[in-house]
């Protein structure tokens, strides 16, 4: 990465550190300019277009960014994130951010982790990572959340301090789902319909019709066997980047 664009993500990740709203703005605003081929388009598009809550909104997803860039920087691909390609995918993922409600914090880190591992080397080619930003732009919370859960339920359990209790015995993989979802307090309508979602996306294939069905303690225990390579690959793509030890 090249020196100018390294000072841009530098600029940016102090922006929460910038006092007074019109500087943080000016800021911004010139550290875009610097973004490869569309920077001059994409600070006007923001300066003329977005109101100062969705401005704001923008400000912080991109202070996020940064700060997982300086904790992945040395596994970042220096040419593929100064390429016109990826100055392109950050306008889109900027437009898609700011017509993101603010709850929706799950999509909000799955739009970094798109942005992140474009810049990382990956199993996934170009068409379908497009395919995949597509796949990213339909999902609504509901589903970034499940994919999650399928990606690493023990990860996820931890991270919300939920999962079957150690003397319960599931029999479905739904009464498995709820325990792991119970604190989000989603209701076992939306997950189901979700979940529909998904299988015909093809990413959960014929998961939606075995739901209920009865299985043996450890089958309706087990979710993260339930995604297959494609489902896998756009799950990983979803994911925030885990920093090695020596970059955390």
């Amino acid at each position: 990465m090249g020196n100018d664009e390294f000072n841009a993500l530098e600029a940016v990740k102090q922006l929460g550190n910038t006092a007074g709203r019109e500087h943080l703005r000016t800021t911004l605003l010139a550290s875009i300019e610097l973004v490869p081929m569309i920077g001059g388009a994409l600070s006007t598009l923001l300066a003329d277009y977005l109101p100062n809550w969705k401005f704001e909104r923008v400000t912080q997803f991109l202070a996020d960014f940064a700060a997982d860039v300086e904790h992945l920087k040395a596994r970042i691909d220096e040419n593929a994130a100064t390429t016109s390609e990826f100055g392109l995918l950050l306008e889109h993922v900027l437009q898609q951010v700011s017509r993101t409600p603010e709850r929706e914090q799950e999509k909000f880190r799955a739009y970094r982790a798109v942005l992140l591992n474009s810049c990382l080397p990956s199993t996934s080619d170009e068409l379908e990572r497009a395919y995949f930003l597509d796949l990213v732009d339909r999902l609504q919370e509901v589903h970034v959340v499940i994919l999650s859960l399928f990606r690493d339920q023990y990860a996820f359990g931890r991270a919300h301090d939920s999962g079957p209790a150690k003397n319960q015995i599931t029999s479905s993989l739904r009464q498995t789902i709820a325990a792991y979802l119970r604190p989000l307090e989603i209701s076992d309508e939306l997950v189901q319909s979700a979940i529909g979602d998904l299988d015909f996306m093809g990413i959960l294939p014929g998961l939606h019709q075995s739901l209920g069905t009865m299985m043996s303690a450890n089958g309706a225990v087990e979710l993260s066997s339930r995604l297959r390579d494609f489902g896998r690959r756009f799950a990983d793509f979803l994911a925030l980047p885990i920093p090695n030890t020596d970059e955390a």
